[in-house]
């Protein structure tokens, strides 16, 4: 499944991926996480966990995601208190070299779980 916003910079696409049922989604985001899109991060995240078929494991595939603001991280937490909330773990693995900076400095960085730097 895949959906476009765009209200003006580089638009948002969203395509979500289940690995196995009930195991494990991926929900990869493509373009600018900001004001303008997070709406449709948090739609995404409520669409998975309201289908009636819960994966174990959310993770957010930003590695094509080149902007994130602090409405972005604010997003990012709520979608993991959702996915906390109904005992799916969640975690952002991969990120983009700039994504990452964001959540380093905001020390969000083993709340969501991302692994090191190479």
């Amino acid at each position: 499944m895949s959906s476009d916003i765009f209200l003006g910079g580089t638009p948002l696409t969203v395509e979500i991926r289940r690995d196995t049922p009930s195991s494990s989604t991926v929900i990869a985001l493509i373009g600018e996480v900001d004001r303008d899109s997070c709406s449709k991060v948090l739609q995404s995240v409520g669409q998975v966990l309201r289908d009636g078929n819960v994966p174990l494991r959310i993770r957010m595939d930003l590695a094509e995601v080149t902007f994130l603001d602090s409405a972005g991280i604010r997003t990012l937490l709520h979608c993991r208190r959702d996915a906390t909330r109904t005992g799916c773990e969640f975690g952002i693995d991969p990120a983009h070299e700039n994504v990452y900076q964001v959540i380093e400095i905001s020390g969000l960085v083993e709340v969501f779980k991302l692994p090191p730097r190479a």
